[in-house]
């Protein structure tokens, strides 16, 4: 159980949405990403707006900026779409660990005095630098992006572009990601890490230069041969 934090007028949460092209074609895997899964507490798991509600109450934010405008069903963009959903589903959440003993209630009014509907970006990197906008103007420092764990390193990627160009160097601004615990995708995935700083050998970043130097037929020449070899080193 935790405790719905006073409002601190510095602090904000940014919820990254996700398309209602999914919703109309796949329900279940939307529901299943947006909200969540119910069950035991060993098979809960909690989506993005689960999370940025947890997120949003936990830290005390006087902000919850809900994003965007990429879709629309219904004739309703996709943050006013998925702040609906939040409203007729928000007793759901007593069905999570994470809200047990906490009064619903009183959190559904803290979230609706915070929550804002941000409807003009029309992908991540327009939500990004639409909801810092915001946030600048609102004099916000410690500011929390919740999205997926698949899409979060685009995300922090995003995030760390706007951030200079929108407060510039030194303004004593934090810009976190936390993630849902629950993707497209359960368990682990392909990953590129930088080398470490002692590495030897293969130089990855010369080798990425490189390849983004060739062509486009000479990428696509590349990629099919290492997929050969990745189908031969399978085969080992």
């Amino acid at each position: 159980m935790f405790k719905i934090a006073k409002k601190d007028p510095k602090v904000a949460v940014v919820f990254h949405g996700y398309s209602l092209n999914v919703y109309q074609a796949t329900l279940a895997l939307w529901v299943r990403l947006i909200w969540g899964i119910m069950g035991s507490p060993e098979e809960q798991r909690m989506g993005r707006l689960a999370m940025a509600v947890f997120v949003a109450l936990k830290k005390g934010a006087s902000l919850l900026i809900i994003g965007t405008g990429a879709t629309v069903l219904n004739d309703q963009k996709e943050a006013d779409f998925i702040i609906d959903y939040l409203f007729k589903n928000f007793h759901k959440l007593a069905q999570f660990k994470a809200f047990e003993g906490v009064d619903l209630e009183k959190a559904e009014v803290r979230i609706r005095e915070i929550i804002y509907s941000e409807t003009n970006s029309i992908n991540t990197t327009t939500a990004v630098k639409e909801s810092h906008l915001i946030l600048h103007k609102g004099g916000y420092i410690d500011i929390t992006g919740v999205t997926c764990f698949l899409h979060a390193p685009r995300n922090i990627n995003e995030s760390f572009q706007s951030q200079f160009e929108t407060w510039g160097y030194g303004s004593g601004v934090i810009i976190s990601t936390t993630y849902s615990e629950i993707s497209w995708v359960d368990g682990k995935v392909p990953t590129i890490f930088e080398p470490s700083s002692d590495s030897k050998g293969t130089n990855a970043p010369e080798i990425l230069v490189k390849f983004f130097s060739l062509s486009l037929r000479g990428k696509k020449i590349f990629l099919f041969f290492a997929k050969f070899l990745l189908k031969i080193l399978r085969i080992f």
